[in-house]
């Protein structure tokens, strides 16, 4: 297990280059993470705001762009970004994960 910070450029640089010391490769790349915040959207803050997106889309995008080239200099790999239903269905409280996840979804689009 290695240590990812998807809010920093740095700690996915670092976490890519030991993958690909170690293994020489990276086929597969499964975004999984994500945060739920909870409350009201009048009453979150924009820190809040940020954080979602942070995570559960600019983290994905940053890490997909620092994989994508070795796949591409290999010709192959695959990348998994998963979704959720509440970016499409929302539930009261959720409006920002709902929103992250609905640019998730269009950027994999």
């Amino acid at each position: 297990m290695l240590e990812l910070e998807l809010g920093s450029d740095a700690s996915i640089a670092q976490c890519v280059s030991e993958v690909l010391g170690r293994s020489g490769r990276i086929d597969v790349l499964i975004n999984n993470a994500g945060v739920l915040h909870l409350g009201l959207a009048e009453e979150t803050t924009r820190e809040a705001v940020l954080a979602v997106f942070e995570t559960n889309f600019f983290g994905t995008v940053r890490l997909i762009h620092t994989v994508l080239p070795h796949m591409r200099s290999l010709r192959k790999g695959r990348i998994i970004n998963v979704g959720s239903l509440a970016s499409r269905v929302s539930e009261p409280g959720e409006a920002f994960y709902s929103a992250s996840k609905c640019a998730l979804a269009g950027y994999t689009e």
